[in-house]
């Protein structure tokens, strides 16, 4: 199986952690439901990891000019997955969702420093989570951890008409994971070809975990008109390999007994991917080579003396999804 999450997939565990599993389900089912819930992760994963440095000016001039130019802030926002395999997912533990979206949730803290000589300014982010509980009633823990740097050449400098216009190259790395006690135990189905059988788990633990590196060349405009400054821009951003995985910690029992080695053997050969299973759990991986991400991205600040507040709004072009993102920042 194949798997990663959000911060959004701990809705799975709040109710597996009240309530159990209400169903027992095919485990190729399951099996081929985190597959694909993995894998529109991955492919999610640069476009989460995009969030923060989207500051209004395409850019915010040089330190040494008077006053210095420079700014601190953080941000907050999701991007969006394909809600129809993460509904497909939830369906496995019978739990209904009907939103027409499924986010993934991200903060930053962010500074940008203007350059000096060439016109160019450099920015920073990084937003965390320790691994700690998010609801001890539903003993789900979290972690997060995303840091980013992008360096932004100004092309033109705004004047009366001429807008700021600048490209950038950027790097971005995210990481996280939720584990999650699911109450009272889960069992699912299986058949080796010659009979059904049950593979059942006594109280799971179950881990996600997810991680990316991505490159990204982006260009952005704007133009500052009083109090309000609006903005657009494109970026490309590049995977080399985004990985999701998860893991279920528990005694795992077969037919109601011990499982051994030719049980294990079995599950291996009829269900594809599931490939790590023993006595005390089972897990598997999924990684995604050469992922490629195209975004839009604008909105408008609103500039209050050195406060701005921008608010920005992202579009995925490769897998159709989107984000919004909320920042404040103090800026010179």
């Amino acid at each position: 199986m194949r798997k990663n999450s959000s911060v959004l997939i701990v809705a799975v565990f709040l109710f597996c952690g009240s309530f159990g599993f209400a169903q027992s389900i095919s485990l190729n089912d399951l099996q081929n439901r985190f597959d694909g819930f993995s894998e529109a992760l991955a492919k999610s994963l640069p476009f989460n990891a995009s969030v923060g440095l989207n500051w209004s000016d395409a850019y915010i001039g040089q330190f040494f000019d008077v006053p210095p130019h420079f700014g601190a802030g953080v941000s907050t926002g999701a991007t969006t997955i394909d809600v129809g395999v993460a509904a497909d997912l939830l369906k496995s533990f019978d739990i209904p969702y009907s939103l027409a979206f499924f986010p993934l949730p991200v903060y930053v803290v962010e500074g940008r420093l203007g350059g000096f000589g060439i016109p160019f300014d450099i920015g920073v982010k990084f937003g965390a989570l320790p691994d700690a509980p998010l609801l001890t009633d539903a003993r789900v823990d979290v972690n997060f951890l995303l840091a980013g740097a992008d360096f932004r050449y100004g092309l033109i400098k705004q004047g009366v008409v001429l807008p700021n216009v600048s490209i950038g190259f950027g790097v971005n790395y995210l990481k996280g994971g939720i584990s999650a006690s699911t109450g009272d135990g889960a069992s699912f189905s299986f058949n080796d070809g010659s009979g059904n059988h049950t593979l059942a788990l006594a109280k799971p633990t179950v881990r996600l975990s997810w991680e990316t590196l991505t490159l990204e060349l982006k260009a952005q405009v704007s133009k500052t008109l009083l109090i309000v400054t609006p903005y657009g821009g494109a970026g490309v951003s590049y995977a080399a390999v985004s990985k999701a995985s998860y893991g279920v910690e528990t005694r795992v029992t077969y037919d109601g007994g011990a499982i051994d080695d030719a049980g294990i053997d079995k599950i291996k050969e009829k269900v594809p991917g599931l490939n790590n299973i023993n006595a005390n759990g089972f897990s598997s991986s999924y990684n995604r080579r050469d992922s490629w991400g195209i975004r839009l991205f604008g909105g408008l600040s609103f500039n209050l003396a050195i406060i701005k507040i921008d608010l920005t709004g992202m579009f995925n072009l490769i897998d159709q999804n989107y984000g919004v993102t909320l920042g404040v920042r103090a800026q010179l």
